[in-house]
């Protein structure tokens, strides 16, 4: 709200935060959004000439300043590769930088969510729902009778991934199947769907393109992948030729631990107290 007087600066949120008035949901189960080049839409609404979501985007090209949190940054950055380049990055309490990362980034497969997948494909039937069902029911019971470990996990989740990627691309295919006939209803259900799938999907991709320090925690009820420091992942991150890391309760011994950024390349600033440190005196009682 601070800027938002100024017309340079540009305030940008996920799609879930924008309405579709379309598909009567949020712009993440946005029709055009989802459809490919190769389809020819029959009806594009007039509506979605003043989408606040597209225009958003848009404005995104040429505002000179935007504002977002870090989880819309991480996932711009990471997935959609819709930042551009600029100048300069301030980073706002970067003390928080890496554990935010880490908590973006963990993967957890839980029982409770393998329920949930399970219930999606009873709920929305496609291809071989009932196999699938009972391999993802199989996954479970692996989980829950200690039958997967340090040693096997990697594998228990390739194998887990893949299947989660295939049904996710079959929701797509139908959701965009629906979207040429105009089923608006239907559309909203198996995009939504293949979200779920793929999105979950797409997070353990990142885990297998780079090869970054993570630890795992296994019980009887998940499993649980995290990265310890963000590392060369900041190479992916960083849109900017000069990054500006603000906190009270910083060291540039830490932006090059948790960054991987050689000390070489880090400038220290600490300018005078804002408020006299004299007048805050804390008494104890």
């Amino acid at each position: 709200s601070s800027f938002e007087k100024y017309s340079d600066f540009l305030m940008i949120k996920g799609a879930r935060n924008y309405e579709c008035p379309v598909v009567r949901d949020t712009a993440e189960s946005c029709m055009l959004r989802n459809v490919k080049k190769s389809l020819s839409p029959k009806i594009i609404p007039n509506v979605c000439k003043n989408c606040e979501y597209r225009l958003t985007r848009q404005k995104m090209l040429f505002k000179p300043h935007l504002i977002t949190n870090y989880s819309y940054y991480f996932v711009s950055a990471l997935y959609a590769k819709s930042l551009q380049h600029r100048l300069l990055t301030v980073y706002d309490e970067s003390h928080l930088l890496n554990d935010i990362f880490a908590g973006h980034l963990e993967l957890n497969i839980t029982t409770k969510r393998i329920s949930y997948l399970r219930r999606i494909l009873n709920d929305l039937t496609i291809t071989d729902s009932k196999k699938r069902m009972g391999l993802l029911l199989g996954y479970k019971k692996q989980i829950e009778n200690n039958q997967v470990n340090n040693f096997n996990y990697k594998k228990f989740m390739q194998k887990f991934f893949t299947l989660l990627t295939q049904v996710g691309a079959e929701y797509e295919s139908k959701a965009l199947s629906f979207y040429s006939l105009d089923k608006k209803d239907d559309y909203t259900k198996h995009i939504k769907a293949s979200k779920v799938f793929l999105g979950f999907a797409s997070r353990y991709k990142i885990f297998t393109e780079h090869n970054y320090e993570s630890v795992v925690d296994i019980d009887k009820t998940k499993i649980s992948l995290k990265p310890i420091f963000i590392k060369k992942m900041f190479e992916l991150l960083n849109k900017s030729k000069y990054n500006l890391f603000m906190s009270a309760t910083i060291n540039k011994e830490y932006i090059s631990q948790t960054l991987d950024i050689p000390l070489s390349d880090i400038a220290f600033v600490k300018p005078e107290p804002a408020f006299a440190p004299e007048t805050k005196e804390i008494i104890f009682r």
